[in-house]
């Protein structure tokens, strides 16, 4: 499979374990590009950067490119937070909610509504390939209409109150430069690789770095000459050496031989001067690897040592995990994972489990028999509630309120498991578990999951039974909760998509479908509307959800994005260069503030959003402008729980007012 065109260049994909494909090229310069094609076939490419994690640039659908930026999941969302393109049908990825998140090797599954959001990959030059990792930033729309559903962030606890979403702290005035915290702690700049971390509760963040294992084998190994199968062991330089002695005892008889004048000199027999226990003619590395290298070495006119390898140097590394204070910048705990690792290159990623108790970190391990290790920490003392080892390197752990998912494809591929266990003893037997033809993916609703593999079933969090509604779902359908409403979505490939609220036992709970292009669910309501070609808000109905009946409709005469948030009666809609205040009850434009937004977050007086390379603050009351904060080209702003933060590269920096 090959993809060209647009300035990307090309070269042969090779399938991932996510369903995604990648290509590797190798760029003049020796740096290297990571093209890569998604199942739903969108094109994108990784760039390596030092001592930051790599930028990803996504082809649009007039094929310019455009680059993502990182949220503070890990994940690459687009630069106005609240955009997400159409994709194709058939992605073979769904899900769900803002809860969810997902570890190890397959996509982070939060798959239906996340599928258009790639993730941080893993790392180039890291022990493995990047992979496609599912990810989610709040109040995205969702196009329909138009194949599978994309982007979609749902919101809303067990109960059916409406979660009013994120969140952040005013800052009435400028702010400045506060803490600085290394999110690296401490790795070289040279092999720091992207930082895993997720926030805990409002005012903490669990980071873990990651090294660049193969950019310092590189710049510390020596790279095999005469034979690619060798490799240093703790007898190579003795072997060197027997091989070097043996090479210079055949030179010296064949120089005999080759100046002899008396045709007394027998030719030199090669086999008789060999030291190695395999044939000359073609030496076996595992028995004879220095003997090799050191024999050519002086067969060949080379200087001593010249090819010889060279001992292979350990990183001042070990997997570790820290929790760092928002308000002070301080480290609160450190903890190694050093026991559990064997030295291998290592990937870590981590997720707070959403009970306020512990985290989850997956060490997913390279080498010649990869592994994935699960650690559940407990985020207030830095200790290790249990950890389970999965071989093979064909498992993630899905972490959502406190419960913890296993999912192991099998080998084949041809099925998956999906097992709950109690995240204090993961290493126990699980309180149930499914097996699904195919492939499967994991979405979270706040009182079932989703498991999408060959079958698509909803299961009940608590008995993994089958819920009454699951026998409606198939790849065209899928049923999504939204402030404790249960909401079928049909979508057809030619025609506008049929939204339905449903009852427990899926029976319609409205008169009639809406009918919708786009869709939005920021902060538990329901906005729908009819797209240009499937991307931008062209009009907008605000739903009723227990009627299903339109609460206003209204024509944007533009191109927006979606809604970023509801304040004290009013949405806030962005797009076509501007920000627009909404009231609820009647969807009269009220007010608007002109800028080419990129991040839009709702604090409580003010707003805040990114401007090309300025972080302003508008007021609620007429959005006018209170200050903007000029921010250099490597920074970026992120919500850190409440906190606004600025990270620049693995650098996390705190903002005073």
């Amino acid at each position: 499979m090959t993809e060209s065109g647009n300035g990307a260049g090309a070269g042969e994909y090779i399938l991932q374990p996510d369903g995604s494909y990648l290509c590797e090229q190798r760029q003049p310069d020796g740096s290297v590009l990571y093209f890569q094609q998604l199942p739903d076939g969108a094109f994108g490419y990784f760039v390596p950067r030092e001592a930051a994690a790599p930028a990803y640039f996504r082809r649009l659908p007039d094929g310019t490119f455009q680059e993502w930026v990182q949220a503070p999941d890990g994940s690459y969302v687009p630069p106005a937070v609240t955009t997400v393109p159409p994709i194709a049908p058939d992605t073979g990825a769904w899900g769900s909610t803002a809860a969810s998140a997902g570890l190890g090797h397959g996509p982070r599954d939060a798959e239906v509504a996340d599928v258009a959001t790639p993730s941080a990959p893993r790392v180039p030059g890291a022990a493995r390939k990047p992979a496609l990792i599912a990810g989610v930033a709040a109040g995205v729309v969702v196009i329909l209409g138009v194949g599978i559903f994309a982007g979609m962030h749902l919101l809303g606890g067990r109960s059916a109150e409406r979660d009013t979403g994120l969140r952040v702290a005013d800052m009435a005035t400028e702010p400045a430069v506060g803490w600085t915290f290394d999110m690296a702690l401490g790795i070289e700049p040279g092999y720091a690789g992207y930082v895993s971390y997720a926030v805990v509760g409002d005012d903490r963040v669990l980071v873990a770095p990651n090294f660049d294992f193969v950019t310092f084998e590189a710049d510390t190994a020596s790279l095999p000459y005469w034979n690619y199968d060798v490799t240093w062991t703790s007898t190579y330089e003795a072997e060197y050496d027997t091989g070097w002695d043996a090479g210079l005892a055949y030179e010296q008889a064949y120089d005999a031989w080759s100046n002899d004048t008396t045709w007394e000199v027998e030719y030199p027999d090669e086999e008789e001067f060999w030291p190695g226990e395999s044939d000359v003619w073609s030496p076996d590395a595992a028995t004879d690897g220095g003997m090799i290298d050191g024999y050519n070495d002086a067969r060949s006119g080379f200087e001593y040592g010249e090819n010889r390898l060279s001992k292979p140097v350990s990183p001042d590394f070990e997997p570790t995990v820290a929790m760092v204070d928002l308000v002070t910048g301080q480290e609160r705990w450190s903890l190694s994972l050093a026991d559990l690792w064997g030295g291998d290159a290592v990937d870590l990623e981590v997720v707070d489990a959403g009970d306020g108790r512990h985290a989850v970190v997956s060490m997913a391990v390279a080498g010649a028999e990869p592994y994935d290790e699960f650690v559940v920490v407990d985020v207030d003392k830095g200790t290790i509630v249990g950890s389970v080892k999965v071989d093979g390197g064909l498992a993630r752990a899905d972490v959502d309120s406190g419960e913890f998912y296993l999912v192991e494809e099998d080998p084949d591929g041809t099925s998956t498991t999906v097992a709950r266990y109690d995240i204090t003893n993961i290493a126990g037997d699980p309180s149930w578990e499914v097996d699904v033809d195919g492939y499967a993916y994991v979405g979270f609703e706040p009182d079932f999951l989703t498991v999408r593999g060959d079958e698509y079933v909803a299961l009940d969090r608590v008995t993994g039974e089958p819920t009454a509604f699951s026998r409606q779902l198939d790849d065209n359908t899928t049923v999504i909760e939204l402030s404790g409403v249960l909401v079928r979505i049909e979508y057809d490939d030619e025609d506008p998509a049929e939204i339905m609220a449903i009852d427990a036992e899926g029976k319609d709970a409205w008169d009639s479908p809406v009918k919708a292009e786009s869709l939005s669910t920021t902060d538990g309501y329901l906005w729908v509307g009819d797209g240009n070609d499937g991307w931008f808000y062209e009009s907008m109905n605000h739903i009723d959800l227990r009627t299903g009946e339109p609460v206003w409709e209204k024509d944007l005469d533009a191109e927006h994005s979606g809604v970023s948030g509801v304040q004290d009666g009013y949405a806030y809609i962005s797009g076509d260069g501007e920000i627009l205040k909404v009231s609820m009850s009647s969807g009269e434009i009220v007010d608007s503030f002109r800028a080419t937004v990129e991040g839009v977050w709702l604090g409580k007086s003010m707003l805040f959003a990114l401007d090309g390379d300025e972080f302003i603050s508008v007021g609620f009351d007429d959005l006018s402008e209170n200050w903007a904060m000029d921010l250099d080209e490597d920074q970026s702003v992120s919500p850190f729980g409440s906190h606004l933060m600025i990270v620049e590269g693995n650098e996390l920096l705190s903002l005073e007012s």
